[in-house]
């Protein structure tokens, strides 16, 4: 019944609308003129209270609202697969053709295409006896997925008619005949959302959903139809200032608000509130620091928004970093590990990693510079072709088209004239050809000629690197180069006739500073081309010297240390007036590795260069065959001298009792260490390490302990930076982001920093046995989300090759747009996902997060003015949670068939600050079975999948006993128990060994502490981008838990007949069980031969008297 009632109240997202009566809750109620999409979710006497899914903005009392008299529902049918709709079922790809970029308020569209045939194949015949939930016909709506079209709910009868053909989700394909009446059968179905769809009966699930991941499925096990939560970051905005630069791949040096305008200009923009995202259409590169260390990774999204304050923390080498409090950085304990940290979490005194040496750059070396066009080019041989194309179009009659006059282009055609650059592209465009680039220019009038070079060479870069020192542009025919020294002077007129074959004179001035001048307008315009203008104070780097070659990049170097540079025992300055320059200088010395430090003040800043190994390679870096000069001779003279140095700044800064505790691990001696140069007792007394002596203790202990490995390895490309002073810049803020696929930081800063820019989720989407997907973003912020929808699309099914998208539905809904879709968006995913589990699928449901819906329950809740429960949140917050996962499980559906299927739901939960105790993450944990508590100390170790093992849970393990002792066998349950109780112990144990050392254990302690391991790096951690490791069959996990469970029991009654622990764990054998996870899974004879070599190896091994390590 239709009901017309008005506004009287407009709060947000919620109306209050009088004459409502006979309305009935939940019911769809189109609001204003424009019809705004709206729910009932409150009726008191005849007023009704409603929670609007389109913007409210400039809604007033008085405005009409019409109920539909029906619920919010969902259109189901073929089409669904592939599709991505907003919280609603708003098609997005057909609002953008409609709205563009931004959703339009009152635009709307049909879920389900209305105009597309599908190809029905019958699979009943016409008389069949049918009831709801009987298997009417197939439509093959993916390469995947077969469609099957079932008798809707509430019909039952005679089937009269049904055909093969190709209809639309409107047109019949059936008519059934029963004692109510003729009912016709279409392939659309609506559902209400807040209503499950029913089944016959609700079974226990007995089956595990296999992801192919070893920590999952062997250890916290998720059952088909089951349910589980992932915890993730909450607000985790990783933004930075818009003048915060950021170093391209190709070399070339910009800032965060640059970058932006000019992917504006280029890319696709998308409004959302106070967001805006832009999708390049050309992907750029940026350096990110990646496992194998930095390297170009590709973005293909940039982000603005609005941020209420940042940080700008200042570093001991200089560095100035400005983000948002909750933008991630990467820290480095005491321990040596590498861990990610808030911005606010951090203190003066933390130590961030920091690059020491960018990859070399992709730059285009190429000079491409824009001439006036009244330059004149004297190129011989390109004036005598001119001079045939011209004569060529004069005698054509084309040359009409060309504003030359006639005296000038018969002075063309006889070589009488150098023409302008001007005057050649006309001609070469009048006859369709491209002009080639001279190399030889002079001014319009007079001048010398000048050679124009092809390339940025070593010599023009050590020119530019002088002039940039101490050259400025004195007029627009003027060039200067001031210096007192003969050889410098001397120098720059070689490099001038060199580069360009332009000569220069001296002038000399009574007490003041010879000059070396160029008096030629054309060199002039080709040195602002290069960006070698500028005063002192705003003088920068060229663009193209940072994308050069590193012999480019040297040469730059040693131009402008001969210039502006000094060294004074030891200590290399430059010295500039611009703070642009010595950010970019800083960055080319980051590009050669040279370490360095940043300070100054106003018109004065300055970069030193200290330490031997520095000064080494800033020599390799600027010296040249034939080119002597004082301050190089001060470089070697120094190196020479010096022996030894140490620097307080380049350090790694590791506890003393972590020293103490690698070193006693290790059983290297003290003499063997001093002798590699590393006097360990300073370090234990609380002196910091160099890196050079970082990496000669590194080696000593080499294989002692994985994060000491680990970092010695990244310690050519990265280093520790202390912070020194942490500054809150109060607010707004424009704030920027980019997106790096899977890495998720990039190189910037104020100086060479790594910044931060959230694939459990991706893999099991993958791999896991699921017949269909279905994601549900439920209020990420819209960069995001706009990265879930960029990714997902490209994921490709391993077992079909085809994109995984043929198997996936996605609801997409970002935390800009209304807060009330954001609470509809996970009834609209969960019922889509119940349609396909009715035809009999396992469906995996992927819900992130639930704690951003959880938000959108408390504001409305806030707006209805009812009593808050803990934290603000509404008292129903856990019964609105338990219905949501009630909806899944393992069912037998409706229909004769006696179809069995599943519906699993994963949540991601988004505690805020990761704090675990607060209301959603705890009402979650109260209903779901499975728990897998990620762990960010796991995924900057490299670890992966970064999931916990003593953290997480599966409540499922009993459920699935019978399914793993008949599928893997008998013993399957009790050894994941015991690899559990191995892991378990090896945390009490490292308490003990960081508190005494190892020696205080027994054998049979130190061979449980080696199994632990082997179980952490031999099973749990998994590589996704390899292609034997990215996916473990059942069978082949419980093999290799079998390897690495046996050597440990056979080393253990080795150890009991005397043989030595250091004998054990140096078997050959061990090697081969580290391996044994790249065996291919057709390969399993391979896991019998190693199982005999652990036996034949510890049989065989040789007893004797036990040593003390």
């Amino acid at each position: 019944m239709e009901v017309t009632g008005k506004i009287v109240k407009v709060s947000g997202p919620l109306i209050i609308a009088e004459g409502m009566a006979g309305a009935k809750m939940y019911d769809v109620v189109g609001v204003s003129e424009e019809q705004l999409i709206g729910e009932i979710i409150e009726i008191r006497d005849d007023k009704a209270w409603i929670q609007v899914y389109e913007d409210t903005g400039g809604l007033g009392p008085g405005e009409p609202v019409v109920s539909t008299g029906h619920p919010l529902s969902v259109e189901l049918g073929p089409g669904l697969i592939g599709a991505i709709y907003d919280g609603i079922q708003r098609p997005l790809d057909a609002i953008f053709e409609r709205a563009g970029d931004r959703i339009s308020r009152g635009v709307t569209a049909p879920a389900l295409d209305r105009e597309k045939k599908w190809h029905f194949v019958p699979t009943i015949e016409v008389g069949a006896q049918v009831e709801t939930g009987d298997e009417l016909g197939t439509v093959q709506e993916t390469e995947v997925i077969v469609h099957k079209v079932l008798v809707p709910p509430g019909l039952r009868g005679t089937v009269s008619q049904i055909a093969e053909g190709d209809y639309t989700v409107e047109e019949t394909v059936a008519t059934l005949q029963s004692e109510a009446g003729t009912a016709d059968v279409t392939m659309l179905q609506k559902w209400p959302v807040r209503q499950g769809r029913p089944y016959k009966e609700k079974l226990t699930p007995s089956e595990p959903l296999v992801s192919g991941q070893r920590v999952i499925d062997t250890f916290f096990p998720v059952a088909k139809g089951g349910t589980a939560t992932i915890p993730g970051p909450f607000g985790s905005g990783k933004c930075v200032s818009a003048g915060t630069p950021v170093m391209l791949a190709d070399g070339t040096l910009t800032t965060m608000g640059e970058l932006y305008e000019e992917g504006q200009k280029c890319g696709k923009v998308t409004r959302m509130g106070a967001e805006e995202t832009v999708e390049l259409e050309r992907p750029l590169e940026v350096i990110a620091l990646t496992e194998d260390g930095l390297a170009p990774q590709k973005v293909n999204l940039l982000y603005q928004g609005k941020s209420d304050s940042l940080l700008r923390l200042r570093t001991r080498t200089g560095k100035v970093l400005e983000v948002t409090p909750v933008h991630k950085l990467f820290q480095l304990t005491g321990r040596a590990e590498i861990n990610e940290r808030q911005a606010r979490e951090l203190k003066v005194g933390d130590y961030l990693v920091s690059p020491r040496k960018l990859p070399k750059a992709e730059g285009d070396q190429n000079l491409d510079l824009d001439l006036p066009g009244d330059v004149r080019f004297v190129d011989q041989d390109l004036r005598v072709e001119l001079s045939g194309i011209a004569r060529e179009l004069r005698a054509c009659g084309k040359l009409d088209t060309v504003a030359i006059g006639k005296d000038t282009i018969q002075s063309i055609i006889s070589k009488r004239v150098m023409p302008s650059v001007d005057m050649g592209e006309q001609i070469y465009r009048a006859a369709g050809m491209s002009a080639p680039a001279p190399r030889e220019y002079r001014g319009a009038r007079s001048g010398q000629v000048v050679n124009m070079p092809q390339k940025l060479t070593g010599d023009l870069a050590e020119l530019m690197g002088l002039f940039i020192a101490e050259g400025y542009l004195r007029d627009e025919g003027t060039i200067v180069f001031t210096n007192s020294e003969h050889v410098l002077r001397q120098r720059f007129l070689e490099l001038l006739d060199r580069v360009f074959k332009v000569r220069g004179t001296i002038e000399w001035q009574d007490g003041k500073t010879p000059n070396v001048l160029v008096h030629n307008r054309v060199l002039v315009k080709i040195f602002r081309g290069l960006e070698l203008d500028g005063k002192a104070d705003s003088k920068r780097l060229p663009r193209q010297v940072l994308q050069g070659s590193d012999e480019v990049l040297g040469a730059f170097l040693r131009g402008f240390y001969l210039g502006d540079g000094s060294i004074t025992k030891g200590e290399i300055e430059l010295t500039t007036a611009s703070k642009e320059l010595q950010l970019g200088l800083s960055y080319l010395l980051t590009r050669l590795g040279i370490f360095h430090t940043l300070a100054g003040r106003e018109r004065k800043w300055r970069i030193f260069v200290r330490g031997l190994e520095n000064l080494r390679l800033f020599l390799a870096s600027v010296k040249v065959e034939g080119l002597e000069h004082r301050k190089l001779d001060s470089i070697r003279g120094y190196l020479a001298e010096k022996k030894t140095s140490y620097t307080a700044v380049d350090v790694v800064p590791l506890a003393p009792e972590f020293v103490d505790e690698v070193y006693r691990q290790s059983s290297v001696s003290y003499t063997t260490l001093y002798e590699a140069g590393v006097e360990i007792h300073n370090y234990l007394a609380g002196e910091r390490m160099s890196t050079p002596t970082f990496r000669k203790f590194a080696r000593a202990v080499a294989g002692t302990n994985e994060n000491v490995d680990r970092l010695a390895a990244l310690t050519d490309e990265v280093y520790c930076d202390e912070i020194v002073e942490i500054e809150e810049l109060a607010g707004p803020h424009s704030v920027y982001d980019l997106t790096v696929p899977q890495y998720h930081n990039f190189v910037g800063g104020f100086g060479a920093s790594i910044l931060h820019n959230t694939v459990v989720q991706h893999q099991l989407a993958k791999w896991s046995d699921a017949d269909l997907i279905v994601y549900i973003g439920c209020g990420e912020r819209g960069n995001e989300m706009t990265d879930v929808l960029q990714e997902f699309p490209e994921l490709v099914d391993p077992r079909t090759g085809e994109p995984i998208m043929k198997r996936t539905v996605l609801v997409a809904n970002t935390s800009d747009m209304p807060v009330a879709a954001r609470e509809a968006s996970i009834y609209t995913g969960i019922t889509i996902a119940e349609y396909f589990r009715d035809m009999g699928y396992h469906v995996a449901l992927m819900a992130d997060s639930t704690s951003r819906w959880a938000e959108a329950l408390r504001e409305m809740s806030g707006r209805l003015e009812e009593m808050p429960g803990e934290e603000g949140y509404p008292a129903y917050l856990g019964s609105r949670l338990a219905e949501f996962y009630e909806r899944t499980g393992r069912v037998v559906c409706l229909g004769k068939e006696g179809r069995e299927a599943t519906l699993t739901a994963i949540g991601a939960v988004s505690p805020p600050g990761g704090d675990l105790s607060e209301p959603v993450t705890q009402a979650t944990l109260r209903i779901v079975k499975v728990f897998w508590g990620l762990d960010a100390n796991l995924a900057y170790r490299r670890h992966f999948p970064a999931i916990n093992w003593l953290t997480s849970y599966s409540l499922y393990s009993d459920q699935l006993k019978d399914y793993f002792a008949q599928e893997v066998g008998q013993d399957a349950l009790d050894r994941r128990d015991e690899a559990l109780r191995i892991l378990q112990q090896e945390a009490e144990l490292d308490e003990i060994v960081r508190l005494v050392g190892e020696d205080a254990l027994s054998f049979a302690q130190r061979m449980l502490l080696a199994t632990a391991r082997s179980l952490r790096e031999d099973f749990l951690h998994q590589v996704a981008y390899h292609e034997v490791d990215t996916y473990t069959p059942l069978a082949k996990q419980a093999k290799l838990l079998e390897l690495i469970l046996k050597f440990h029991h056979l080393g253990l009654e080795a150890l009991e007949r005397g043989v030595e622990l250091s004998e054990i764990l140096s078997l050959p054998v061990r090697e081969r069980i580290g391996r044994a996870k790249y065996i291919p899974a057709e390969n399993m004879a391979e896991f019998d031969a190693v199982n005999k070599q652990i036996e034949e190896e510890l049989s065989g091994a040789t007893e004797g008297e036990r040593k003390l390590a």
